[in-house]
């Protein structure tokens, strides 16, 4: 039998679309509560194992892929995956159809390979601007920035002309009166009459007229000036003088408070997609009750010395994985957990625990599984 390790070289091709429940022909009692249900459909890379999940699969469904009807149909008991035999078929897109009871759901499969990545499509035109954002708050106003070095003093401008003379303030008061000059020499003694004859003695005459007066002596000295007068009002302002020559420009004041942010420029156009990522890694196998691996490569599997108890054991990979388990009991009345992972920190070694209970009593058994355990970092 060819190693599964060959038969999945290849990701399980899946090709996940909405399932759809057709009613078939029943009793017309309206009852939705076993109505089955396809989430997802997937085959193993050598086209030989089909498995199936989903809701209400029922107990013993019938299962056609195309026009033919599967074989080694098994349910688990909670009715939620399915696994059956896959004959060989072309590749292509074939329709699955579960029918359990009246009623019957259909899901959309891909079986074979599928072609290289095409190449990158071209970016598509920029979308239209979006609308102008609001206007944001104001920013806190900058510190004040340094006083810069005084500039230079400019040269000082030509004087402006004199302005007109003021008016001439009132006369100080008189000086004190100078000393008395000397008294000016006598006049010349006049000619005398002659004699009259004695007469009786008349009276005494009034007094004759005063001779001239003498000549005016020289003028005594200049007394001292007198106090200075009040000063008069203050004459109009005479014309401006012409302008000087500007001086240097002094320091640069502080930086203003910065202005509103403008608003938002418009969305550039979306990059092309980048190319796709690497396919994801996993396991996948059939075990027997008795720990033997009925197919599958790449793992071993031993009993942990209670029935019903297994340990599934992968090698060190030089990529480290963390794997997603889903394990299905084949024996009809029988459940599976996995009850530990374990990763080895230094070989990126893998041990998965797993338990298989009787449903019905509890009680662990021993039962055929199917697994499969996929990369989820």
């Amino acid at each position: 039998m060819p190693s599964l390790l060959q038969r999945t070289a290849a990701v399980v091709l899946c090709l996940i679309a909405t399932a759809v429940s057709v009613q078939g022909q029943g009793n017309g009692n309206g009852n939705t509560a076993n109505k089955p249900t396809i989430t997802a459909a997937m085959a193993s890379a050598d086209q030989t194992i089909l498995f199936v999940q989903g809701v209400s699969l029922g107990a013993h469904p019938t299962v056609t892929l195309g026009e033919q009807t599967l074989g080694g149909v098994s349910v688990d008991v909670s009715q939620h995956q399915l696994v059956a035999q896959l004959p060989a078929l072309s590749p292509g897109t074939y329709l699955l159809s579960l029918t359990t009871g009246p009623w019957t759901a259909q899901f959309a499969v891909a079986i074979g390979n599928l072609g290289p990545n095409g190449p990158a499509g071209l970016a598509g035109p920029p979308g239209p601007a979006g609308p102008e954002g609001a206007l944001g708050p104001a920013g806190p106003v900058g510190p004040i920035g340094p006083t810069g070095a005084a500039g230079p003093a400019g040269p000082t401008g030509p004087a402006g002309p004199s302005g007109p003379t003021g008016a001439v303030g009132a006369a100080g008061p008189a000086g004190p009166t100078g000393a008395a000059g000397p008294t000016g020499p006598a006049g010349p003694t006049g000619n005398t009459g002659p004699a009259g004859a004695m007469g009786p003695s008349g009276l005494d005459g009034s007094p004759g007229p005063s001779g001239p007066p003498g000549a005016t002596g020289a003028a005594g000295p200049a007394g001292p000036p007198g106090p200075a007068g009040a000063a008069g009002p203050a004459g109009p302002p005479g014309p401006a003088g012409t302008a000087g020559t500007p001086g240097a420009t002094g320091p640069a004041g502080p930086t203003g408070p910065i202005g509103p942010p403008g608003p938002t420029g418009a969305t550039g156009p979306a990059g092309p997609a980048g190319p796709p990522g690497p396919r994801p890694y996993y396991l996948a196998g059939w075990v027997r009750g008795n720990a033997n691996v009925f197919f599958g490569a790449g793992f071993s599997v031993i009993r942990l010395g209670l029935t019903g108890s297994y340990q599934i054991q992968i090698a060190g990979q030089s990529t480290p994985h963390v794997l997603a388990t889903i394990v299905t009991p084949v024996a009809a009345n029988a459940i599976a957990r996995v009850v530990v992972f374990s990763r080895n920190a230094i070989d990126n070694s893998i041990v998965i625990n797993i338990e298989i209970h009787d449903v019905v009593t509890g009680n662990f058994m021993d039962s055929d599984f199917n697994f499969i355990s996929m990369d989820m970092s």
